[in-house]
């Protein structure tokens, strides 16, 4: 309370200075000299109680050129100060001159920060940007570990889990906070974890701390929820006074610090955290650049600053999501500068709408485990549900990559799986769609609920061809996908051979089965685990391979019980190949010493 007291007296007397200021002159000889002091007083004393109002509950930060809301402010009371004098003075230029100026600084600084003048800065905000092949960098998704969870299921177990807490008191003293609900990587697993805290002032005024927090798996929907209620957490964004998170930062040495995303994320150890994103801005009062991050400790208020360098390995979320979505917005609006993103337009790539600019863009983890920012990418010059390509942005490091990728963007994808047929069928609705790599191709996968949030299934959809697959889980969709993909003819791996598995072995078993008029082939060797599926678009050896021929097959490596087969070859068979056939064979069915 010290620090909002000490800023709104400063701010109020400068605030007052107009009146202060005001010549004696014509009507101020009419009235007693202390009358001006009393008017400069009573200027003061009413300043300096709506000021500490404003910055006890606003908190407003220095970080802002000119100070931000603190230099706003003062020009407001000059406007007032000056009317006030200006009853009792006739010389209403030296008066009016403050709150004039004034407003043509914050005018003056504003007008620095246009795009009009510094789009290129705003282009260059995000970084370096590559360009890169999608499938270079994306290994195939372990089915083991998708986001089986979605919010809207994550929700509503969380819901659930509270009103079937054994202590019915929590129910009604807290909620669940779900605006600072995320989902990350905890132990190596997914999970969605959300804080609960004062459902009321009068909850903050009766009882002393918040019991802890509820964890979803976001990998297993039949997984049980974990209700953590063995911790005492005191600083929360719902707790009053000096108890409350951003205040309680603010007076502890963050007032000049520019703080966003209040992020709660808990450590391996099951320790909760509120992770903050500090940043300054580069570019008047936007071109936020981050700086670092503020850990608290919710349960002792320990305040932990970690430089880009020092952040933890547990926390996912330090370049927050609007940041993320503002700077892809940036890079591919200014590429050409202003006058192209506003009149030409030649070119122009937004994050894909879905929602708002903020719902633009979706957490998502790579096959190791890195956090990244995603979205699809639209042409202005297209509809919006056409993708040119797809970026994807570091989440700790802001490394941003773009892939040219075609297809339907989320919400087209979402258009396709919920029709009405669907909906009747299996009782659920799609849910944010992720792009993920099964068997080499990108591949749309979006979770199936009801409008209450209970788990309906699963669908995945071919970028290119947009086709969509449905599945009571990930492992019944995924065998629909292969079974799609290989009836349509498509090439189950489009990525290199190198980076394929290969086995070898003798064919100890062989079944095929006919969809929509082709013949998937199943064929199981000697010594292994899994089935492996073929059509003749792989290779013309398929169909004429027996039991016991010796084959190799080269697949993506995966867990699964039936793989596709990416390249086959029969061992058995000493088929030679002419030069021209050799050229209009798919790259799949050549001979392995015919591999470039």
């Amino acid at each position: 309370m010290g620090l909002s007291v000490l800023y709104s007296l400063l701010v109020s007397l400068v605030g007052a200075l107009p009146i202060m200021l005001t010549p004696e002159n014509n009507r101020w000889h009419e009235v007693a000299r202390s009358s001006k002091i009393v008017a400069s007083v009573i200027a003061f004393v009413c300043y300096s109680v709506i000021s500490w109002v404003i910055i006890y509950f606003a908190q407003p930060s220095l970080v802002y050129p000119m100070w931000g809301w603190y230099f706003g402010l003062i020009v407001g009371w000059w406007v007032v100060s000056a009317i006030v004098a200006g009853t009792w003075s006739e010389m209403v230029f030296p008066v009016g001159w403050f709150p004039l100026g004034g407003l043509l600084v914050v005018l003056i600084v504003w007008v620095i920060g246009w795009s009009l003048f510094r789009a290129d800065e705003y282009y260059q905000i995000i970084g370096e940007v590559e360009t890169r092949e999608w499938t270079a960098d994306f290994s195939q998704a372990d089915p083991k570990h998708l986001r089986m969870v979605p919010k809207e299921s994550a929700k509503y177990r969380a819901d659930t889990s509270l009103g079937n807490a054994k202590d019915a008191a929590i129910g009604s003293q807290f909620k669940i906070d779900y605006d600072h609900m995320t989902r990350q990587k905890v132990r190596g697993e997914l999970w969605w974890v959300v804080p609960l805290d004062y459902s009321r002032f009068t909850v903050w005024t009766s009882v002393d701390f918040i019991p802890g927090y509820i964890m979803i798996h976001a990998e297993d929907p039949s997984r049980d929820v974990e209700l953590v209620l063995d911790r005492k957490m005191v600083y929360s964004p719902g707790a009053s006074f000096h108890q409350n998170l951003e205040r309680y930062l603010w007076a502890n040495g963050y007032s000049d610090e520019g703080m966003t995303d209040f992020s709660f994320e808990v450590d391996d150890d099951g320790n909760p955290w509120w992770i903050v994103t500090i940043f300054e801005p580069t570019i008047g009062y936007s071109g936020w650049k981050v700086t670092g991050i503020v850990m608290v400790n919710p349960e002792t208020g320990e305040i932990m600053p970690k430089s880009p360098a020092e952040i933890p390995d547990f926390v996912d979320r330090v370049y927050p999501r609007n940041l993320a979505a503002t700077y892809m917005s940036y890079w591919g609006n200014y590429w050409d500068g202003w006058g192209n993103a506003v009149w030409g337009k030649d070119n122009l790539r937004d994050p894909s709408p879905f929602g708002n600019e903020t719902d633009a863009v979706e957490l998502v983890f790579d096959h190791n485990g890195e956090p990244y920012w995603f979205t699809g990418i639209t042409s202005s010059n297209q509809s919006d549900d056409a993708l040119v390509g797809v970026m994807y942005m570091h989440s700790r490091t802001g490394k941003a990559v773009y892939y040219r990728v075609s297809g339907k963007t989320e919400m087209g994808i979402l258009q396709s799986i919920n029709t009405p047929e669907v909906i009747a069928q299996l009782g659920g609705e799609g849910t944010t769609p992720i792009l993920y790599n099964f068997y080499g191709r990108p591949t749309w996968f979006s979770v199936l609920v009801t409008k209450d949030g209970v788990y309906k299934g699963v669908a995945l959809a071919d970028l290119d061809t947009s086709q969509v697959f449905f599945g009571k889980n990930q492992f019944e969709a995924l065998r629909a996908l292969q079974s799609g993909l290989q009836v349509s003819g498509r090439q189950i791996s489009p990525m290199p051979s190198s980076e394929l598995t290969a086995i070898e072995g003798p064919v100890e078993r062989i079944g095929q089965e006919i969809n929509n008029g082709r013949t998937i082939f199943y064929f199981y060797l000697t010594g292994s685990r899994q089935l492996f599926s073929a059509t003749t678009e792989i290779s013309p050896e398929v169909p004429m391979t027996r039991v016991g021929d010796r084959v190799s097959v080269r697949v993506n490596d995966s867990s699964e019980a039936v793989i596709p087969i990416a390249i086959f070859e029969n061992l058995d068979l000493n088929i030679q190949y002419s030069p021209r056939e050799m050229e209009l064979l798919p790259p799949a069915a050549l001979p392995a010493e015919s591999e470039m």
